[in-house]
């Protein structure tokens, strides 16, 4: 009897050594494969997976009612669209665009409802045409424009919107609203 106690033993301290180095193996090949599949991929997509930071220093939306003609914007947006992946020197690609979801008052403002879009780029990349005082288009996603960012880089744009003044009857257009955000989107590899 005691001879199969120690067979049972001396088996069951067998299968436990099998199962570690079953599992220890397993989880060496897992991370041999993990460490090597990191270094390959760090030289491919480091700089051309993401836009990099986009910061809306007043926030992306924009939200007027009861617009009435004004002689300066009602309202201004500032942002940045920043290559922050360092060394980086990859060129990436990006569309502006204006997604409204509200516009009442584009049909009533006779062309009076205009907005505006000017860019600065610090290292040679391409930024947006500017766009002077054009009429707010209507509901739904409008390109405004595209940009280049070269290697580590930042531009910075304005966004304004404004119901201009015409030194005319314009009571018809007062009172409306819109509403609507800007959106950065990376169209490299598009």
């Amino acid at each position: 009897m005691d001879n199969n106690k120690g067979q049972t033993i001396f088996l069951s301290v067998i299968g436990i050594a099998t199962l570690l180095v079953a599992i220890i193996g397993a989880t060496f090949a897992w991370f041999s494969i993990s460490i090597q599949g990191n270094d390959q991929a760090s030289s491919i997509i480091v700089t051309t997976a993401t836009v990099g930071n986009v910061v809306f220093t007043d926030g992306n939306e924009i939200s007027m009612t009861n617009i009435r003609p004004e002689t300066s914007p009602q309202s201004t947006k500032t942002f940045t669209i920043v290559n922050t992946t360092s060394g980086a020197s990859e060129k990436i690609n990006y569309v502006i665009y204006l997604d409204v979801t509200a516009n009442t008052l584009s049909d009533a403002a006779d062309g009076y409802f205009v907005h505006s879009l000017t860019g600065t780029a610090n290292n040679n990349g391409t930024v947006a045409d500017a766009i002077t005082e054009q009429v707010v288009p209507g509901v739904g996603k409008n390109k405004l424009g595209n940009g280049t960012l070269n290697g580590t880089e930042t531009h910075t744009y304005t966004y304004s919107i404004q119901f201009k003044e015409s030194n005319g009857d314009q009571n018809a257009a007062q009172g409306k609203t819109f509403a609507g955000k800007l959106v950065v989107e990376n169209a490299t590899g598009k």
